[in-house]
């Protein structure tokens, strides 16, 4: 299933804590189901990693270094969120 085919294709997912773990996995999930994810973690290039990983497998996805207890940090990325994709669904 290409990712235009996926239940989730017209969505853009935000996942925080999403460089290692349940995070990633849950990043890869909702990629295989057709989101375009944000994956979002405090060490910037575990984030950019799972985020190469996820576009490697022909899905859309980037990483950002973003640590949520931070209100600014939280801010630029949804910001960066919505330049790159336009919206944030999830």
């Amino acid at each position: 299933m290409t990712q235009s085919e996926g239940k989730l294709s017209n969505q853009v997912a935000i996942v925080t804590g999403a460089a290692q773990g349940m995070g990633a996995m849950t990043a890869n999930c909702l990629a295989e189901a057709g989101a375009k994810v944000v994956v979002s973690d405090i060490k910037s290039e575990n984030a950019e990693r799972v985020a190469r990983e996820i576009s490697a497998k022909g899905h859309s996805a980037f990483g950002i270094k973003t640590d949520v207890t931070k209100e600014d940090e939280i801010d630029e990325m949804v910001q960066a969120t919505l330049e790159r994709y336009g919206t944030v669904s999830i």
